[in-house]
């Protein structure tokens, strides 16, 4: 089972560190997802959940948790808890046809409503934060400035990073709200599903993979966070001005995405030989 493989090789490169340098261990469970193949000492731990597929994904998530412990364990068995910064989320909402429940969210994996791009996610360092809950807005994008300022390091990028540090924000226990457009976009069979936050407001634009028809809904996430009160008729001013955000970040991307780089980039978008050098002068 890769899972076990992934925290035993986790654990030995902690064990087996340079101390004199510092560590940075990325650590990419592919637990809980399909195909759900739960090993057997976690696949009998929940007989009174009836939904066969609910049981599944349930044994599935506690297998990645075992896992995330036994790493954790071996930061405590190498005194290094205290002094390091863990960091766990997710890449995206669970995908509720088989057997994940993103209750109180509408939606799932490959929608942009809440229940598909709000997911989970704990943050641990003794020595500098203090335990609480924060409400911070962060997308995955702002983990690669925010961490390097956590750690004191300066990006040595040329190009302005998508991402903000919110270092400062995360070890005062405060909430910055953000004044830029943060956008969304993922896709399904049916659909081009987009989303943009601005200010107080949350568009859902989706458009259909047949005939381009587009369908908006206008939500205020803050107060509405089962996005169950669709605002886009009373606000069809917000609505046009949304679009039209969507639209224009729409057209820096392939028009279907990219789903391998190497197959299919376009001429207009093209892929970096070296993603990681991609933002260097």
């Amino acid at each position: 089972y890769s899972t076990d493989l992934i925290a035993r090789e986790a654990a030995r490169l902690i064990r087996d560190r340079d101390p004199s340098r510092p560590l940075f261990l990325y650590v990419p469970f592919n637990a809980p997802h399909a195909p759900l193949q739960p090993p057997p000492k976690f696949a009998d731990g929940y007989p009174k959940i009836e939904d066969e597929r609910r049981r599944t994904f349930a044994a599935m998530t506690e297998y990645m948790d075992d896992a995330i412990g036994r790493v954790l364990d071996t930061l405590d068995g190498e005194s290094m808890t205290r002094d390091t910064l863990a960091l766990f989320f997710s890449d995206n909402g669970g995908p509720t046809g088989i057997g994940a429940n993103n209750d109180p969210l509408r939606g799932g994996k490959r929608s942009t409503f809440e229940g598909g791009i709000r997911v989970p996610a704990l943050m641990r360092w003794p020595a500098r934060l203090k335990p609480g809950r924060s409400d911070q807005f962060l997308t995955v994008m702002d983990l690669f400035p925010t961490l390097a300022a956590a750690a004191g390091v300066k990006p040595g990028n040329g190009l302005p990073l998508d991402g903000r540090n919110m270092w400062p924000a995360i070890e005062q226990g405060r909430v910055t709200r953000r004044q830029e457009d943060i956008f969304f976009g993922s896709a399904s069979d049916a659909a081009f599903n987009y989303a943009v936050f601005h200010g107080e407001w949350k568009l859902v634009r989706q458009i259909s993979r047949k005939n381009q028809a587009a369908t908006n809904m206008l939500f205020r996430v803050e107060q509405d966070l089962r996005e169950e009160n669709d605002l886009a008729a009373k606000h069809p001013e917000v609505v046009k001005d949304l679009a039209a955000r969507v639209d224009r970040w729409r057209a820096l991307y392939p028009p279907d995405g990219i789903v391998d780089p190497k197959k299919d980039a376009t001429p207009d978008h093209p892929a970096p030989k070296q993603w990681a050098e991609a933002v260097l002068p």
